[in-house]
């Protein structure tokens, strides 16, 4: 996909921005919760999800 024109251009650029700092956040978000599940005392099992 492509864009045409400007708005368009400046549309696909938002996306794929917004994107990349979703992705972002994500990445930071388990470091936390990794750091976070350290400090707990005892650690708290991990069960895998059902399903």
């Amino acid at each position: 996909m492509a864009p045409v024109t400007a708005a368009e251009a400046d549309a696909t650029r938002d996306h794929l921005t917004s994107d990349a700092e979703a992705r972002a956040w994500g990445r930071r978000g388990w470091e936390r919760a990794g750091i976070a599940r350290e400090g707990c005392s005892p650690p708290p099992e991990i069960r895998p999800r059902p399903g």
